[in-house]
C-alpha cells in the first residue's frame, strides 16, 4: 500500500480533521512499533569481494548486522585483533572489515545480512510504501485509527486490529530468523 492510499484510508474514517502530517506521524510510530515488537524484516546485502581489500562501505548501525558471509562462509565478529590468525569481521569507522583481506576477487563473494533500517516517513514519501508488509498494511491503517479515536469507533478499530495482528502473526511465524540461500554453507 502506497503511503498515500494510507493517508486517504485514514482521513476517510478519521472523525476528526488532522493535518498529513500528524497522520503520517501516527502512521510512523504504527509501523515502527509493529516491527520493533514483531520482528525486523531482515535483508541480504552483496558486495563484491576485492583483491587485498579488506575493509568495506558500511552505512547502517553497526547493531543492525545479523550475519556476515565471505564466499558463503559465515564469519564470526570479534574486536579488531582479538582473534589473531582466525578469520573474523570487525567494524571500523563506518566500514567492514575483514581481518584477512580476499587473495582473489570475487563478484558479490560479500553478504550481509542486516535488520532492514527504519526510514521515518515524511510527506515526500507519499508515492512509497507504508514499509511494514505489503500484505498486511492494513494493520498499519488501523493501529493509527484505533489510536487517534475513542470510544465505540476505537474498540471498532481496536478489534479489527487485532483479528488482523493474530492472523499476521499467524502468516509471519517461521522457524528462521532468516532465508536460507540455496548454495550458500553457513
Amino acid at each position: 500500500m502506497l503511503l498515500s492510499e494510507a493517508v486517504e484510508e485514514i482521513q476517510e474514517k478519521a472523525p476528526n480533521y488532522l493535518s498529513m502530517e500528524s497522520i503520517i506521524r501516527k502512521i510512523s510510530q504504527v509501523r515502527n512499533r509493529l516491527i520493533r515488537t514483531y520482528g525486523q524484516a531482515v535483508v541480504p546485502m552483496q558486495m563484491d569481494l576485492l583483491q587485498g581489500v579488506p575493509n568495506y562501505p558500511w552505512i547502517y548501525p553497526a547493531g543492525s548486522i545479523v550475519s556476515v558471509l565471505v564466499n558463503g562462509v559465515k564469519w564470526p565478529y570479534a574486536q579488531l585483533n582479538s582473534l589473531a590468525k582466525a578469520r573474523y569481521y570487525y567494524l571500523l569507522d563506518g566500514s567492514i572489515g575483514l581481518s584477512q583481506a580476499p587473495e582473489e576477487s570475487v563478484t558479490q563473494g560479500l553478504t550481509i545480512l542486516y535488520n532492514k533500517a527504519l526510514v521515518p516517513l515524511t510527506v515526500n514519501d507519499l508515492n512509497s510504501e507504508v514499509g511494514f508488509d505489503v500484505d498486511y498494511d492494513a494493520l498499519v491503517v488501523y493501529g493509527a485509527l484505533k489510536d487517534m479515536t475513542t470510544g465505540s469507533e476505537a474498540a471498532e478499530y481496536a478489534a479489527k486490529y487485532n483479528d488482523m495482528l493474530t492472523d499476521y502473526l499467524r502468516a509471519s511465524t517461521s522457524p528462521e530468523a532468516h532465508t536460507i540461500v540455496p548454495g550458500v554453507e553457513w
